[in-house]
């Protein structure tokens, strides 16, 4: 029995952490393809959601998840990882997503108990505002700390590379956390709004939901890159 146990659990997490992985590529879509550019990866808030939903022992897949999305992006071009300190950089990188994700569900629960119990509009303010925010604080400080180190960003944009990325994790945190509540996948009511249980999604609103939010990612996406493109064409023009 002990032994199903452990299989089923290392199963699980191998599951998830190519999940993970798989999801966090996306951040890949939504820059220029460019390393240095790269500082949003969408598998915060999915790592978030999942700790908060399925039980904090699910971590390692976080961490595994993390280890392999940068594999990946070095064996497509977008990250070089050929040094000692590359090395470093990639392990540092996936221990603050894995405590970023832990970190996170343990304060939404504290806050909120589990299933979810939203006492009303402040309440629900005070996570999403204040509870959210403080739990995404982790992996952009730390990414940026090592852009510093490693010079991989200038000095004067460090402060807007924090933000961005801070704010894409609010952002993922809290449409992860409200789509693993809401989901069909849900035995029982996961959360509740003064006293009532929350109506869950079914596949087809789930479904909607997150291509609607797919398109509106990849479409700001390439209006950015057609912006920025836009702009070294005027740039060269007005230098030849």
């Amino acid at each position: 029995m002990l032994w199903r146990v452990t299989t089923l659990r290392i199963l699980q997490i191998l599951a998830f952490a190519a999940a993970f992985c798989a999801l966090s590529m996306t951040g890949v879509f939504l820059v220029a393809v460019n390393a240095d550019n790269i500082v949003m990866l969408r598998g915060a808030g999915i790592a978030t959601g999942v700790l908060l939903l399925f039980g904090r022992h699910l971590w390692p897949g976080v961490f595994l998840g993390a280890l392999a999305s940068r594999g990946l992006l070095d064996l497509m071009g977008y990250w070089d990882v050929a040094a000692a300190t590359d090395l470093i950089e990639v392990f540092v990188f996936a221990s603050a997503m894995t405590a970023q994700a832990l970190v996170g569900a343990w304060l939404i629960r504290r806050a909120c108990g589990f299933p979810l119990r939203l006492r009303g509009w402040r309440h629900l303010t005070f996570v999403m505002f204040l509870v959210v925010p403080a739990a995404s604080l982790i992996v952009a400080s730390f990414g940026v700390a090592l852009f510093a180190q490693t010079h991989t960003v200038a000095v004067s944009e460090l402060v807007s590379h924090w933000c961005v990325w801070w704010i894409g994790d609010i952002i993922s945190v809290n449409l992860a956390v409200a789509t693993a509540v809401l989901g069909p996948w849900n035995a029982k009511p996961a959360g509740y709004w003064r006293g009532t249980a929350l109506p869950q999604f079914n596949l087809h609103a789930l479904l909607y939901v997150v291509m609607s939010v797919a398109v509106t990612f990849v479409a700001w996406a390439y209006v950015a890159r057609l912006g920025t493109q836009a702009n070294q064409v005027q740039f060269e023009t007005l230098v030849h």
